[in-house]
């Protein structure tokens, strides 16, 4: 009798132990707010640098790492979970094409900031481009698919998914946003304005600015937002930048952000060289299309 009263006490004391041990696991996988974050190997190859380490480690499934991990999904795709302030509650989304550091604030809001090397000339840093021009190293890009607090962080502009499919591109003169489903919000970090974009739409517009004859660098160009211009449709912003290498055109990405409706805007260009001397007003009109 005895015998059989041991079985039954040792079958109950190790059944008792199966979910405490899985209770256990998960939560040495769950993560800690403002300290670390779970990454999931979703497709293709993904890799992780701790932070701390020099070297990238290739990701099978899944691991719990530190704030300040660098996580290479250029070719892969990688699920980040991290927690949320409401308690057991966590938040993730999927991102791909791209590489990024990892960090979160105490609010929950977790930053994906893009980190894959740009070769960025000092003329570069200075000179607005175009981002379809960049080659090689001169751009990076991430892909974010999901909902929850997130944000892409590039050189010039952070966006902030809404619920949506979004791609943020970086480059050394400027950072696009395009927004392929739902809504973003995009923040300039040098304006720090902030805008909305929905389905299709783009946060920055490239104006060729062409000019002749041997103007003295560096040289300031300057737009002016005419009456025209409704904030029904745009964001009508007026506002300058400086080129200190010549190129012709000269290419600005303006910001004149759409605000969702469809409609009309224009603005006025002026170039003025280091001397004083100015060209004559460009007219440019731009046109948002609602999705």
């Amino acid at each position: 009798m005895s015998v059989l009263v041991a079985a039954s006490l040792v079958t109950s004391s190790l059944a008792a132990s199966a979910p405490t041990r899985a209770a256990a696991s998960a939560a040495a996988q769950a993560p800690v707010l403002a300290q670390s974050a779970l990454l999931t190997r979703v497709g293709g190859r993904v890799l992780v640098r701790r932070a701390g380490s020099p070297v990238f480690v290739t990701l099978t499934g899944s691991a719990l790492v530190a704030l300040g991990a660098s996580v290479d999904a250029s070719a892969g795709h990688v699920r980040v979970t991290t927690a949320t302030m409401m308690p057991g509650q966590a938040q993730s989304a999927v991102f791909y094409s791209g590489r990024f550091r990892l960090t979160q604030a105490r609010s929950g809001v977790t930053s994906l900031t893009l980190d894959a090397p740009l070769r960025c000339t000092r003329a570069h840093a200075s000179l607005v481009g175009s981002a379809r021009k960049a080659t090689g190293r001169q751009a990076r890009s991430l892909w974010g698919d999901g909902h929850g607090e997130f944000t892409t962080v590039g050189r010039f502009a952070a966006a902030t998914v809404l619920g949506t499919r979004w791609l943020t591109t970086d480059t050394c003169t400027g950072t696009r946003v395009h927004v392929a489903t739902g809504e973003v919000r995009v923040t300039d970090l040098v304006s720090h304005r902030t805008i909305t974009l929905t389905s299709g739409e783009d946060s920055v517009h490239d104006i060729d600015l062409y000019w002749q004859g041997h103007p003295t660098f560096p040289v300031t160009a300057t737009d002016t937002a005419l009456p025209g211009c409704t904030t029904a449709t745009f964001v009508c912003n007026s506002g300058s930048t400086v080129f200190t290498k010549r190129a012709d055109p000269l290419v600005w990405k303006a910001g004149e952000y759409c605000a969702g409706e469809t409609g009309s805007g224009s603005w006025d260009y002026q170039l003025t060289d280091a001397s004083g001397r100015k060209t004559n007003l460009l007219a440019k009109t731009l046109h948002c299309t609602k999705s």
